[in-house]
């Protein structure tokens, strides 16, 4: 999802856009696995596009002082080890699922994000069936939107335009 968005950013709204991941950087890797091997790296540009591994916060201030327009930070599933840097984020985006087999972890990150400042304003990304959706968003009170479907995270198609627009 953030090579999608991030894709969009660039490509679509034409501005200079990072995506960061932190943690183990598992997606990061497997995309450096995939375009350049079993090289080793924290850094490389895929369609005008400059993607980082960051295994120290220090690191993200550095890139945040290299004048981007958008800085997509993926904390993944250490949030919390991040959570002063996650406030300082302008938009907060969560992403997660209501299908049974991955609501129990989704929902805890729900209950950490909920003592948090502002997140009654944080946009929620959700994937599962879209009952179950209205009827987490109401009980839950937060403000979300249905994931769609993304094959290719470097294309955007015309379906996808609506729901980027509903996230920026």
């Amino acid at each position: 999802m953030a090579a999608a968005m991030a894709s969009y950013i660039s490509g679509i709204k034409r501005q200079r856009t990072a995506v960061v991941e932190t943690g183990k950087g598992e997606a990061f890797k497997a995309m450096v696995h995939t375009l350049y091997g079993d090289k080793e790296m924290t850094y490389f540009k895929l369609f005008d596009i400059d993607y980082y591994y960051m295994n120290h916060m220090a690191d993200l201030g550095l890139i945040c002082h290299k004048e981007y327009n958008y800085v997509i930070v993926d904390f993944g599933a250490d949030y919390k080890r991040y959570e002063k840097e996650l406030l300082r984020c302008t938009a907060k985006v969560v992403m997660g699922s209501v299908n049974p087999w991955r609501y129990e972890n989704y929902l805890e990150v729900c209950s950490y994000i909920k003592k948090l400042p502002g997140s009654d304003r944080w946009l929620h990304i959700i994937s599962g069936d879209m009952e179950d959706i209205k009827t987490h968003l109401r009980t839950k009170s937060v403000t979300g939107i249905k994931r769609i479907p993304i094959d290719n995270p470097y294309i955007i198609e015309n379906g996808q335009l609506d729901f980027f627009e509903k996230i920026l």
